[in-house]
C-alpha cells in the first residue's frame, strides 16, 4: 500500500479505469478469459509504451474476469487503444473515473479484489494478480528498505 502510493502520487496516476469481459461473453473458466486477454494487453502495453500505471486482475463475485488499472490521463487513452485493438470486441465493458482518493482506491483493489483472486482455489498458479509499470516495487519489500520503513515509523 505505502509503495503504491508513493508511486501512484509521485506519477500522478488519478484514473481508475476497469476493463471487463460479464460472464456471458466469457469461456466457461473466467480465469482462461483474463490470462489470455491480460497476456495479450500487457504485450500491447509494453509496445504503445503505455506506463505508468498500477493494475490488478481479478474475478468477480458473479465470475466476471476484470482489470483495474490506475493511471495518468496520457496512459488512459493507450491502455483503451490497446484494449480495443487486442481484446475481443463480444460483451466487453470499458469504465473509467477521475480519481481523488489514492490510498483508498489502492485499499479498495487489495481489499475487495487482489485478495478474493488469491484465494480463488480456481485460480491457476503463478499468475501474477498485482503489477505495475517499472519501477514499482509490486513485491515484499527487501531486507533495506523494510528496515528503512521501520526506522521511518
Amino acid at each position: 500500500m505505502e509503495a503504491g502510493t508513493r508511486y501512484a502520487l509521485s506519477k500522478n496516476l488519478n484514473f481508475h479505469l476497469i476493463l471487463s469481459w460479464p460472464k456471458n461473453s466469457a469461456p466457461a473458466d473466467p480465469w482462461m478469459r483474463l490470462c489470455a486477454d491480460s497476456a495479450r494487453l500487457s504485450k500491447a502495453l509494453s509496445g504503445a509504451k503505455a506506463g505508468p500505471y498500477i493494475r490488478v486482475l481479478s474475478i468477480g463475485p458473479k465470475e466476471c474476469p476484470h482489470i483495474h488499472f490506475l493511471v495518468n490521463e496520457a496512459s488512459l487513452a493507450k491502455v483503451i487503444c490497446a484494449f480495443n485493438k487486442k481484446c475481443p470486441r463480444v460483451g466487453r465493458k470499458i469504465f473509467e473515473e477521475k480519481t481523488y482518493e489514492v490510498k483508498e482506491l489502492l485499499g479498495y483493489f487489495y481489499d475487495r479484489n487482489f485478495l478474493p483472486s488469491f484465494n480463488d482455489p480456481s485460480r491457476p498458479k503463478g499468475i501474477r494478480l498485482l503489477s505495475a509499470s517499472k519501477p514499482m516495487r509490486c513485491g515484499f519489500p527487501s531486507y533495506k528498505s523494510e528496515r528503512d520503513l521501520l526506522e521511518k515509523s
